[in-house]
């Protein structure tokens, strides 16, 4: 069974957006343009929004916290973290990480771990996506907010519309490179005061 998600206190995205920088101020100069567009008033959970748009992520640890949980994405070939495209109806970043990793795997979350004590990402990923003719999508930037999330058990059922195949993997293994930074802060940041 898919878990809920539990909610959280809504705050608006330049709110998330400012408690993250606290956090991470090394990020603050690569989240400019998202900064620019909140300020422009722009719909940032419509994916048809080229200039750039938000994609919530789940960096599932197993429930042991010694694993993590990755996809095998067909239209990259590689290894990443479960997540997609903010909707409309997600109302935080939040919520579409939850959705979107519960949609792409059949996990079942048990909880949101929190960075420094607050429900901020572990990392936002901004990264450019190219053309794609096929389905009529002009280039634009991704914002990847990753969430730290606990798996409530190791059962997984690969969504094949999306991956290959799902795995728990080792949190040094080399498969990780694409989302390194976030594993790093997981384990600087939440695991190393949860030991």
């Amino acid at each position: 069974m898919i878990a809920r998600f539990p909610g959280a206190p809504k705050c608006s995205l330049q709110d998330e957006l400012d408690a993250y920088c606290a956090v991470f101020p090394e990020d603050a100069a690569s989240l400019g343009s998202l900064r620019m567009q909140l300020e422009r008033g722009e719909q940032l959970f419509d994916r048809h929004n080229y200039t750039g748009h938000i994609c919530g992520a789940g960096i599932v640890l197993s429930p042991d916290r010694t694993r993590i949980l990755l996809v095998h994405h067909k239209l990259y070939d590689r290894w990443q973290q479960p997540g997609g495209h903010a909707e409309a109806t997600d109302p935080t970043p939040l919520a579409a990480a939850w959705r979107e990793t519960t949609e792409e795997t059949a996990v079942e979350l048990r909880e949101v771990l929190r960075v420094n004590g607050i429900a901020i990402p572990i990392h936002i990923g901004v990264h450019p996506v190219p053309e794609n003719v096929k389905k009529q999508e002009a280039a634009h930037i991704h914002y990847d907010f990753r969430y730290v999330f606990v798996a409530g058990s190791e059962e997984l059922r690969v969504r094949l519309q999306e991956a290959h195949t799902t795995i728990w993997m080792l949190l040094d293994d080399q498969r990780l490179v694409h989302i390194a930074e976030a594993v790093a802060r997981t384990k600087r940041y939440i695991l190393a005061d949860n030991c």
